[in-house]
């Protein structure tokens, strides 16, 4: 089996990248190519350090010139020429047997596609979401059909996109241990992929964070007849740093996961444009209600921005940079507030 790691990189300096190559050249299983997706910065180091480890590792560099986490994405799925494609980050420590543990998982698993380990990390800080509102908030969910599956066979997950575009997290998604566990929440720092999957799949480029990429590169084996499953018998840890992918502020989050229904659409082809309306109306009712309370739910006032962009790009059939463009604007304007 011809495998491949892949690491997308962007201003890490070297503060991290090195211990997650050190790692990989400790591996038990060492017949693999490690794929680094680059996109240079002034000042950084990261590619002295890679050169530190040649003699170690076969190492391709692919150099990122524009766009963001999703592009670098893209640019390993279209250079990668391997049977299977672990992915990781320039900030996470795999354990000594993650590459053989994937592989195995893999040869045991014929018509599983994409596999997700555990990733042990020190939790981002975050904004506390009202418990009034949390319980509210699932009252009305239930009520208008939130946990529907967006197709039969999502039925079976703990974790999946429903109707709407939106991601449903199961109340197992964050279980401690298990063995395997059929859900979408899959998190690339630990992630492996055959290439039936990943061969010719291109993520849409709408976001700025790349929020939601394994979900979508997971609905899309499961179109084309693969599972995707998850494990705590493969772990990596992940080290504590605020990056592109992972800002600390989860309303930056919050705007990437409510335009979830565009990049959905654009994958699935179809989702319930009447129901996410009336979902927006609600929305606006629950914001309207919270600016007379003078509450502040991050998550909710992201949502009540970004949805509307969402169903709008769907409507008029907008590319995937015109989101990106507007979700740009949002975030200039939450980090000014």
């Amino acid at each position: 089996m011809r495998v491949y790691v892949a690491i997308p990189t962007h201003r890490n300096f070297g503060r991290t990248i090195g211990k997650t190559l050190e790692a990989l050249a400790k591996q038990t299983y060492r017949d693999f190519k490690v794929l680094i997706a680059y996109k240079p910065f002034p000042g950084d180091k990261t590619l002295g350090i890679v050169d530190k480890f040649r003699d170690k590792l076969d190492i391709e560099i692919i150099i990122q010139n524009e766009g963001y986490f999703e592009e670098a994405l893209n640019l390993i799925y279209r250079n990668a020429d391997g049977d299977l494609l672990i992915t990781t980050d320039d900030d996470a420590i795999p354990e000594l047997d993650w590459v053989r543990k994937h592989i195995q998982l893999h040869k045991q698993y014929p018509r599983v596609a994409v596999i997700g380990g555990k990733v042990i990390s020190s939790p981002i800080t975050r904004n506390t979401i009202d418990t009034i509102y949390t319980i509210l908030s699932r009252v009305i969910k239930s009520v208008i059909g939130f946990y529907k599956p967006l197709f039969n066979e999502l039925r079976n997950y703990v974790s999946y996109y429903n109707d709407m575009g939106f991601f449903v997290y199961g109340d197992n998604y964050i279980k401690k241990d298990f063995e395997l566990l059929q859900t979408m929440w899959i998190i690339g720092a630990n992630m492996s992929v055959k290439r039936a999957t990943y061969e010719g799949f291109e993520l849409p480029c709408s976001t700025i964070r790349g929020l939601g990429n394994e979900s979508l590169l997971s609905l899309h084996a499961i179109l084309k007849g693969f599972k995707v499953l998850k494990t705590s018998a493969i772990k990596v840890i992940h080290l504590e740093r605020e990056s592109l992918s992972r800002p600390k502020d989860v309303r930056l989050a919050a705007i990437e996961e409510a335009i979830f229904p565009y990049n959905v659409y654009r994958i699935y082809g179809h989702i319930n444009i009447q129901k996410l309306k009336l979902y927006l109306n609600v929305i606006k009712m629950l914001y309207n209600v919270e600016r007379l309370f003078r509450k502040q739910f991050p998550i909710l006032e992201s949502r009540f921005l970004a949805v509307p962009i969402a169903l709008q790009a769907i409507e008029e059939d907008r590319l995937p940079k015109w989101i990106r463009s507007r979700l740009e604007l949002l975030a200039r304007r939450i980090r000014s507030i």
